[in-house]
């Protein structure tokens, strides 16, 4: 490619701070924190200045998974033990008795509250599966499960 072209009339510079930096703002012939447009001709010095921003902390929303720590099965008891959960936690459980046969069908775990030991008694003979779960604040966590047969 042949040819002029004009010189452009001013020069235009934007500050872009890269991550856990902030842009301050401009010192020598700029000022301010937009772009700075320097005139053609025009002289002097021009410094961006950045701050280096403060780290922030998110904390973990999420309830951790809880652990069953021991399961005792003795006739038509269960007894299961599970590990102390994280401070300001609590533990809810569901048990569930599985369904056989041609009307099978999957009900939904009902929680309501347990403390670091749950006994069910009176269980009538076949297969269930106990949840818990572990609950901070508005939020719960993946249920533990474990799956068991009372003869």
């Amino acid at each position: 490619m042949s040819g002029s072209r004009p010189l452009p009339t001013s020069i235009s510079w934007a500050a872009i701070p890269t991550g856990g930096w902030g842009f301050s703002g401009w010192r020598g012939i700029c000022s301010g924190l937009g772009r700075c447009t320097i005139p053609q001709g025009e002289t002097g010095t021009l410094t961006a200045t950045f701050t280096q921003l403060p780290s922030v902390s998110i904390p973990d929303k999420h309830a951790p998974q809880p652990v069953i720590d021991k399961v005792v099965i003795k006739s038509a008891t269960a007894t299961f033990v599970f590990a102390r959960p994280a401070s300001g936690a609590q533990l809810q459980c569901a048990l569930v008795r599985h369904r056989l046969g041609k009307h099978a069908y999957q009900l939904t775990p009902s929680y309501s509250p347990c403390g670091r030991t749950k006994t069910y008694r009176h269980m009538h003979s076949g297969t269930y599966t106990l949840y818990v779960r572990t609950v901070l604040g508005a939020t719960h966590s993946v249920a533990a499960e474990r799956v068991f047969k009372v003869r």
